[in-house]
């Protein structure tokens, strides 16, 4: 799953149970503080998991697709490249 690409979805009032169905469906990983939850869920997720949230009568503040920079890139593409001479 880490190289597919992924969205961030940003709710208001989305119910604690909603969410954790959320995160436990759609393997998607939650971060939250007061009444603004957000979800980096799989892109090809994204539409049903709007819908379902949606449906508990969230409020839909943003929905992004999430693109890696090209500092990460590049810090990943080293990293591995690092790790490949360590294990020579």
């Amino acid at each position: 799953h880490a190289g597919e690409p992924k969205a961030d979805l940003v709710f208001a009032n989305l119910p604690a149970e909603t969410a954790t169905r959320l995160e436990e469906r759609f393997e998607a990983r939650l971060r939250g503080h007061g009444d603004r939850i957000e979800l980096r869920i799989a892109e090809k997720d994204s539409s049903e998991a709007l819908r379902v949230a949606l449906d508990a009568g969230a409020d839909v503040i943003s929905a992004t697709p999430h693109r890696v920079s090209l500092e990460s890139i590049f810090l990943s593409t080293v990293n591995e490249a690092d790790a490949e001479e360590d294990s020579r």
